[in-house]
């Protein structure tokens, strides 16, 4: 038997999960540990038979239905050395495969503070037998039955007393009826817009054959960088497309570290090859205002409104989007055009300063087109479609 003490390091944890203490799939591990929902961790035998690798299995309590069967982590370790390193992970959950959901992240804090060569030997049946024949699943019952409030004992000393005394039938009918309407609520009502044209446009941004032609490139890139990826780039889609609209500092974090619309031009036309000074300036880059700006901005609103009103079509405001297939890139539209709720185009507002004092005949050239002196349009042949 092997006597050293072996546990993945915390370094190695945050290797692998690809994140920081800010990042949910971080914390919210941890508050899964913390509760007591790892119910078993052990090694099973490798069906690969590599050697220095150790195969471990771990069940889970669901957190949404923690009386329902458990989830089933599964993964390996590279044992060369007393720092094992985590090779891949798979949860049952319905984001465990992409390796880093919460619940592989509690068996991994698990593994940082339990000797792994100290591990039950599980077998195939008790893998199946676990859950259901042992005294977990009584236990876990009776740990998370739902109580009353006032049964706690946080919130007894707080329980007023009765000021009057009814009947246990007229108890009843007052909580079976608090909220509810004479007029039920027609569902339609109460459906979040939103959030469907936000999922609309990732998934549209997601099916371009652009897009999965340049997430098919393969390119070589150091660890250092691939971490650093990692790390920085972790935030789900959909969620940046949300928060960024709301917060403007959230928007600036996002963009930071991405190629995104309105600065690829000057990367696509960069000619000198000092890239640690480049690198500085597109990552820092320095906050300008100027009236230009403060132009655009006042106007920005009226143009999107003058734009609907002529058009007669539906146009939905939105943050940063980033495909899911390409994390690196991202673009920010003064709008996404709908029309029957399928988004077809990207609204780009452009508000020229020579406006205040001129025609419009005068911005526009013979075709009906800008100006070249009004708008550079080379980062359109970067945009795509």
């Amino acid at each position: 038997m092997d006597s050293r003490v072996v546990m993945v390091s915390i370094n190695d944890y945050f290797m692998y999960m690809g994140g920081n203490t800010n990042s949910r799939r971080i914390y919210e591990g941890e508050e899964v540990f913390n509760a007591g929902h790892v119910i078993l961790c052990g090694k099973v035998p490798s069906e690969k038979d590599v050697k220095d690798t150790v195969t471990i299995h771990a069940l889970c309590l669901q957190t949404s239905s923690l009386q329902s069967a458990p989830h089933t982590i599964q993964g390996e370790l590279n044992m060369t050395s007393n720092r094992p390193t985590v090779l891949n992970m798979n949860c049952s959950c319905k984001s465990g495969s992409s390796g880093r959901c919460k619940h592989i992240s509690a068996v991994l804090i698990h593994c940082t503070r339990n000797n792994i060569n100290n591990f039950e030997q599980l077998s195939q049946t008790d893998l199946k037998c676990k859950w259901s024949t042992a005294n977990v699943k009584s236990n876990t019952k009776e740990v998370y039955k739902p109580v009353e409030i006032k049964a706690m004992p946080c919130f007894q000393k707080h329980w007023p007393k009765p000021i009057i005394t009814i009947s246990k039938e007229m108890e009843k009918n007052i909580l079976e009826n608090i909220g509810r309407r004479v007029e039920p609520i027609d569902d339609s009502r109460i459906i979040n817009y939103q959030d469907i044209k936000c999922n609309l446009i990732l998934n549209n941004a997601s099916q371009s054959i652009t897009m999965m032609q340049l997430s098919s490139v393969e390119v070589t890139i150091e660890n250092c960088c691939k971490n650093f990826l990692l790390i920085n780039l972790n935030e789900d889609p959909a969620v940046i497309l949300e928060t960024t609209k709301l917060s403007q500092k959230e928007w600036f974090v996002q963009r930071k570290f991405r190629i995104t619309g309105s600065r690829i031009y000057e990367i696509f036309t960069y000619s000198s090859n000092n890239w640690i000074t480049k690198n500085d300036r597109y990552f820092n880059p320095k906050n300008i205002t100027n009236k230009f700006i403060n132009h655009g901005l006042k106007y920005e609103e009226r143009a999107r409104n003058c734009f609907i009103d002529n058009f007669k079509v539906d146009v939905c405001t939105c943050g940063l989007i980033v495909p899911h297939n390409n994390n690196w890139l991202g673009y920010s539209p003064d709008g996404v055009v709908f029309v029957d709720n399928k988004p077809i185009a990207l609204l780009e507002i452009k508000c020229p300063f020579y406006g205040k004092s001129l025609f419009l005949d005068y911005l526009m050239d013979l075709s009906g087109k800008a100006k070249q002196l009004i708008v550079k349009y080379g980062k359109n042949k970067n945009n795509g479609n």
